[in-house]
């Protein structure tokens, strides 16, 4: 069984579980959310219109409460290709 994620590479352990079980079995392919821009590449990028003092670096770290709480934060992240679910209000 994979735990719920709680590690500073959670983004890799979502995508990881979502292959597992198959809600979309792409997921640990797809592109990281901060493939094009990242903390370190925002001075570069913002520089020809703000001035960057400083960038903070946060570990990101989730922790959910329950199943229900992790597929309700995982239907936010617009990389994921869920198909319809089962209980799933429709669009």
């Amino acid at each position: 069984m994979t735990s719920l994620p709680e590690s500073a590479d959670s983004y890799r352990k979502l995508g990881q579980l979502l292959t597992d079980t198959g809600l979309d079995p792409t997921a640990a392919q797809h592109a990281s959310l901060y493939a094009s821009a990242s903390g370190a590449d925002l001075p570069a990028l913002a520089s020809t219109t703000l001035r960057v003092p400083s960038v903070r670096h946060d570990q990101h770290v989730f922790r959910f409460r329950n199943a229900r709480h992790l597929a309700d934060y995982i239907t936010t992240i617009p990389k994921y290709r869920l198909g319809p679910l089962a209980g799933a209000p429709a669009c």
